[in-house]
């Protein structure tokens, strides 16, 4: 891993020195698996990393991204699911035609997925320059498109992160048990419930079928979110060189608050995702890798790697 590029990416994403080992011992390793997969099937592939709030990912996406280019010489695109929620106009309506709760972003059904499954399409066929949107959380909305990042194809690596990556559908008698006070509360006739859990079957399954590769930064429960999520909000507000009229970063209770929209999902994800991805990375509280798993081949053949421990 070539040391100046990888000192100027940590300064580009402001993370400290002591992140270069976590580069070179545990990013550089998924580096290298990614770019054998994209040689070996020989066209643009698709890599989804689930990691719950705060777990890194959008970090890891980043310098998957620029390991891409700098050691592999391939074309990469990071993109986040979060960048294709759906406007404040379109959650809000949304609230008033099926339920209160969808105005808040976040659950499945909140995404634009006719428009991320279009940019995947040109990104991945190499159909000439592709528009990736940009959601600005600060405002709780979609930015103008005029300020869109242009990608050139072709890409051979297309990089997906998102927090319910591989969520899956439940059975209607598992969904109407309320998980929080939010679920028994504010749906008690699971309207909101079935509404996500309709979309995850249309949209979200068939999004992660899609991916070649599969990796989860599996944080240690769900209960590590609320401080995690805390941090990154905190590292969003000292972004801001102003005040933003009608700002919509979260206190530490509004955060509380809105992470029990994730919850049932999150945990679900926490107990059945690890078995189906193919590079599992156990995290601990302080969001340290403690141990790897390959859980799911990348080919016929099973991998004859096996769990590995510092």
């Amino acid at each position: 891993m070539n040391a100046q590029g990888a000192a100027r990416f940590l300064k580009e994403q402001n993370l400290p020195d002591s992140y270069l080992a976590t580069l070179e011992e545990r990013v550089a390793p998924l580096g290298e698996r990614v770019a054998a997969l994209q040689s070996r099937l020989g066209r643009p592939i698709l890599v989804a990393i689930n990691g719950c709030q705060g777990s890194g990912k959008s970090t890891w996406a980043a310098a998957l991204e620029w390991l891409m280019r700098d050691n592999h010489s391939l074309n990469a695109v990071a993109l986040s699911l979060d960048d294709f929620y759906l406007t404040r106009a379109e959650r809000d309506e949304l609230s008033r035609k099926v339920h209160p709760l969808l105005a808040t972003r976040g659950v499945p059904g909140t995404h634009d997925m006719d428009l991320l499954g279009s940019v995947l399409n040109q990104l991945l066929s190499g159909s000439g320059n592709t528009l990736i949107p940009r959601f600005d959380k600060a405002i709780d909305d979609r930015v103008d498109s005029a300020c869109w990042q242009t990608v050139a194809t072709p890409i051979q690596v297309v990089l997906l992160e998102g927090w319910c990556l591989g969520v899956e559908s439940e059975e209607d008698e598992t969904l109407l048990a309320p998980v929080n006070a939010l679920e028994s509360s504010q749906d008690e006739q699971c309207i909101w419930r079935r509404y996500v859990n309709d979309n995850i079957t249309k949209h979200y399954t068939k999004l992660f079928d899609r991916s070649d590769l599969r990796v989860m930064l599996k944080a240690p429960s769900f209960e590590c979110v609320h401080g995690w999520r805390l941090e990154q909000e905190q590292k969003l507000s000292a972004r801001r060189s102003s005040p933003v009229e009608d700002c919509a970063l979260m206190s530490s209770e509004e955060i509380l608050q809105f992470i029990q929209f994730y919850q049932r999902h999150t945990i679900q994800l926490l107990q059945n995702l690890p078995k189906h991805v193919h590079v599992l990375f156990h995290m601990n509280l302080q969001r340290e890798i403690v141990e790897v798993q390959y859980p799911v081949a990348l080919c016929a053949q099973a991998d004859n790697e096996e769990s590995s421990k510092p």
